[in-house]
């Protein structure tokens, strides 16, 4: 009973890492790793790639509902522009959102 707990526990966990390489990292190199093992080396060669940083102001007199509304907002809306454009969005951090276009993706 203890081993299958233990067992059991150590799968949430690896469930749970994997869910947060994917939040962190893009698809292609998530896939890498994933397959590998971490301490794999990603090293990629393009011709053309962006990376973008949104740095969003918020008004510190509003309340943190509304705060956090507004950034929810936008930050929705640059995911459906990702989506429609094929830009990877790599993360967000509080008020700032990160992404990436012309990288391949397969």
């Amino acid at each position: 009973h203890e081993v299958a707990s233990t067992v059991s526990q150590l799968e949430e966990i690896a469930q749970v890492s994997t869910l947060l390489l994917r939040n962190m990292l893009p698809d292609v190199v998530c896939e890498v790793y994933l397959r590998d093992g971490l301490c794999t080396r990603v090293v990629h060669d393009f011709q053309s790639v962006s990376v973008a940083f949104m740095q969003l102001t918020v008004d510190t007199q509003q309340d943190i509902q509304t705060q956090v509304m507004y950034i929810n907002s936008v930050f929705t809306s640059m995911d459906s522009f990702c989506d429609k454009h094929g830009v990877e969005k790599i993360k967000t951090i509080g008020s700032v959102y990160m992404l990436v276009s012309g990288c391949p993706t397969d």
